[in-house]
């Protein structure tokens, strides 16, 4: 985590003493947010909810905060933003099994600070952004409801960033315990009118949002070899860049 933010923060610096037009702007948007599993998680849902597999939903947040653009001639530019952005997934399922219905709702809403690098290009007003981020976990919440006749659960409270994990039933974990680090990369697609700028983009996590040591029990219990998610978002966002 030190290397990544060093890299960013040299980047920065050594962009800021480049011969480059620099614009600072504002920026907010709609994040609709999930995650993508491998088949050894599905398998594990499977397994715990009557033969369910693991389906994520899209849960809605939000994404704000500030741009910076060093634009290199009229056509390139580079962009590095430091932004709160609120990522996860819903689970909401019902089952019927041996004449009794089951119905379950799990939703974990972290949030991050996220700090993109983004290579930008622009022509005759159109707008597209490429490159990585790197995001640390700093707020959110989890809700996890389990509902049928015979049984009934429900627990939830305030997301713990965190690779140590010490509990009896790894499900707690699932929802109440995020990988406190996520890295990976983003597309943005665009418009400019002038100041205004407005943007669709789609960011694909690479780093496991469980925590290492929860990874590695369910890996050793169950025989899997990777039992992972990682975070997808869509965001529909505006900028208001200062300057010309």
């Amino acid at each position: 985590m030190r290397k990544i933010t060093l890299l960013i923060m040299l980047a920065f610096l050594g962009l800021h003493t480049a011969e480059a037009q620099v614009r600072f702007g504002i920026k907010a948007g709609l994040n609709l947010a999930t995650v993508s599993g491998t088949s050894d998680l599905d398998d594990y849902y499977e397994e715990a909810y009557l033969g369910q597999g693991f389906n994520p939903k899209l849960v809605p947040s939000f994404m704000i905060g500030g741009q910076v653009d060093y634009n290199f001639g009229e056509n390139i530019g580079v962009g590095i933003g430091a932004q709160i952005s609120g990522k996860g997934f819903r689970l909401d399922e019902s089952i019927n099994f041996e004449g009794e219905r089951f119905t379950y709702d799990e939703r974990t809403t972290p949030i991050y600070l996220q700090i993109p690098l983004h290579l930008i290009y622009r022509n005759s007003g159109f707008f597209g952004a490429i490159g990585p981020y790197v995001g640390f976990g700093i707020g959110g919440r989890y809700k996890y409801e389990f509902d049928s006749e015979s049984l009934r659960f429900k627990d939830d409270g305030k997301i713990e960033f965190t690779n140590d994990v010490d509990v009896d039933n790894e499900m707690d974990a699932l929802t109440a315990k995020i990988n406190p680090l996520d890295f990976g990369a983003g597309l943005e697609l665009g418009y400019e009118f002038s100041n205004l700028r407005l943007t669709a983009g789609y960011s694909m996590g690479f780093r496991n949002i469980y925590p290492k040591d929860l990874v590695d029990l369910v890996d050793d219990t169950l025989n899997y070899d990777s039992f992972k998610a990682t975070n997808r978002v869509i965001t529909i966002g505006a900028a208001w860049m200062f300057g010309e």
